[in-house]
């Protein structure tokens, strides 16, 4: 069952929205009642302008807005806040869907592959809540992947053993940044103790942190969901089938499906909770 809003309106965030799913995502958004004002982010000014002609092609009620936005660059995340702290914008659910993968396993494109995963996301997240910039009581839903599960690290059982305990309440945020820690300095030679799933990595990483800051900020909503092998740019060479239209209705189950204290910060795979420990 959806959570039902009644008659109050959402403003939601949606990074990385002018292509794939979150493009997708944004056209289903325009067709909901409970929702209205969509913000989305994109690095290219060009695609951010065509995505946004775009969409207010299609609907003339709603607010739509976009910002520049590249999770790479160390200063375009202290602007982002900045301009949406100046503006006074306070959003009711933050979609954290920028992502990448590569096929060269190169030390430049780990970085990438983390960087825009993981620590944007969660990063972001925090910064936004510590700012005000989400509502108390307000959402945000990361877009991570069935492949983000323990058996994405190979041999490091100290680790493995360590991440198993995530749920539990003496696991801390503290904890989470420990190992993390851990795995940036293996970075040089991940493949001896991680393995080189750098992609299914990031995305355990991602999915774990929900629930680490579903313990922290206990007056926010927290959830990871796998969307779907979805047909984009990014897997249009590794066998995706799934439309980005089909995986958009996932996200919006995201968006209003109930969760309560005891399924706050959990993963969602075909709209059901389900385990990483494998």
């Amino acid at each position: 069952m959806f959570f039902k809003f009644n008659d109050y309106k959402m403003k939601v965030l949606i990074t990385g929205g002018a292509r794939g799913i979150g493009k997708a995502s944004i056209s289903l958004m325009l067709e909901s009642k409970l929702i209205s004002e969509i913000y989305f982010t994109c690095r290219c000014p060009e695609k951010g302008r065509e995505a946004l002609n775009e969409f207010s092609s299609k609907n003339s009620e709603k607010k739509l807005e976009f910002f520049l936005l590249d999770v790479l660059e160390e200063n375009s995340m202290k602007k982002f806040s900045e301009e949406i702290l100046k503006r006074k914008l306070v959003f009711d659910v933050v979609v954290q869907n920028a992502g990448v993968d590569f096929h060269d396993k190169s030390a430049e494109n780990w970085r990438k592959i983390i960087q825009t995963n993981f620590v944007f996301p969660y990063e972001l997240s925090k910064i936004m809540i510590d700012q005000n910039l989400v509502r108390e009581g307000g959402r945000i839903v990361f877009i991570s992947s069935r492949l983000g599960v323990l058996s994405s690290i190979q041999d490091n059982k100290q680790a493995k053993l360590a991440l198993s305990c995530y749920k539990s309440r003496e696991f801390t945020e503290e904890d989470f940044l420990k190992i993390f820690g851990d795995y940036q300095k293996d970075a040089l030679d991940l493949s001896k103790l991680w393995g080189d799933d750098y992609y299914g990595q990031s995305k355990m990483f991602l999915t774990i942190g929900a629930n680490v800051l579903a313990k922290k900020y206990q007056n926010f909503e927290f959830l990871a969901i796998h969307p779907g092998f979805v047909l984009t740019d990014m897997t249009k060479d590794l066998g995706a089938e799934l439309p980005p239209s089909e995986a958009a209705s996932n996200v919006l189950f995201s968006i209003f499906e109930k969760i309560d204290p005891e399924t706050n910060g959990e993963f969602f795979r075909d709209r059901k909770i389900t385990s990483i420990l494998n």
